[in-house]
């Protein structure tokens, strides 16, 4: 091998790299321009359809889903982006989309970890209204704490208690102490 076959060699590989570093560098960047768009597009949209008004009168939540979806999804367009410019660099994939794969189980682990929750207090108020017959301005003794009743909601109580204060119990709380209700007052 000569000298000229040598930086011949080194340079085609040198070229190959830094090829391959634009090309993961612009995939970056496209898919953060995209993700950026998608995101207001989706925020745009659910504030139109007013999603959480509508979701409100549904269920009950309280969540900004408009701006929660929309992050989320923007999140896992970064994770993919990033995904696809380490693939450009030939870094070990399956690794890469196993640690994708984790992080989305994560995200969709919380995800209906918190819909089991609602839905836990939702059947639970169902039950109580049931079994107890709770209407709104009723004075209600869970374990030491009194109050009345100023609403009913899909997953949980409000009321006021003695000091005024207004305070939020969740159904799956009140189902688990005891409950006495006084219809006097």
């Amino acid at each position: 091998m000569t000298i000229i076959g040598f930086f011949q060699s080194f340079f085609e590989a040198i070229n190959t790299i830094i090829t391959r570093i634009l090309i993961a560098l612009f995939i970056i960047v496209f898919g953060f321009i995209i993700s950026r768009i998608i995101k207001k597009l989706l925020e745009k949209i659910f504030i139109t359809i007013n999603l959480d008004v509508n979701l409100r009168k549904i269920t009950g939540s309280k969540y900004k889903i408009s701006r929660i979806l929309p992050y989320v999804l923007s999140i896992i367009i970064y994770a993919a982006t990033i995904i696809f410019a380490l693939v450009q660099l030939q870094i070990a994939f399956k690794y890469w989309f196993w640690a994708f794969i984790g992080v989305i189980t994560i995200v969709l682990i919380i995800f209906l970890l918190e819909i089991l929750d609602w839905i836990k207090n939702f059947f639970a108020g169902m039950s109580l209204t049931e079994e107890y017959n709770i209407k709104k301005g009723d004075t209600i003794k869970i374990e030491n704490m009194v109050g009345k009743i100023i609403s009913l909601e899909k997953d949980h109580l409000k009321m006021v208690i003695p000091s005024k204060d207004r305070i939020i119990v969740p159904y799956s709380f009140v189902l688990r102490n005891n409950v006495v209700l006084d219809r006097k007052s």
